[in-house]
């Protein structure tokens, strides 16, 4: 998958992509599984997986229930990038993704933008 995220003209900017594997709208981001990229000064974003366990997250590194490989992030202009490949349960035909950036202190993402746009970056996508 790739996953393209526009707007993000500051350096001090984090992007994540997410599933839920619990499928549900209403609780999207709590035990969302996801790929966070972090700006870095000079270079290519920092890539790495994130399990959401609560509403405070910081965005933690750690690992996620989806196997991944070749997880990498670039940045062009204003736009960063995530590629990844995912294994979903077999006969998977719908998932629950969540998008969202926020800002860094250092490299540690803070907590988002809480308009309502940030708390509608979600959608339930058919995959067949």
């Amino acid at each position: 998958m790739a996953f393209r995220h526009a707007g993000i003209s500051a350096t001090d900017r984090w992007v994540a992509w997410a599933i839920n594997p619990n499928n549900s709208l209403n609780t999207a981001m709590v035990g969302a599984q996801a790929l966070v990229a972090v700006s870095q000064s000079g270079g290519a974003p920092r890539a790495y997986t994130a399990p959401i366990t609560g509403y405070s997250t910081r965005l933690e590194e750690g690992n996620i229930t989806y196997a991944n490989s070749g997880l990498t992030a670039t940045r062009q202009n204003s736009e960063i990038t995530i590629y990844a490949t995912l294994t979903l349960s077999r006969g998977t035909t719908k998932i629950v993704h969540l998008w969202q950036d926020g800002p860094l202190s250092g490299s540690t993402p803070q907590v988002h933008n809480m308009s309502s746009s940030n708390l509608q970056a979600k959608e339930s996508l058919d995959l067949v």
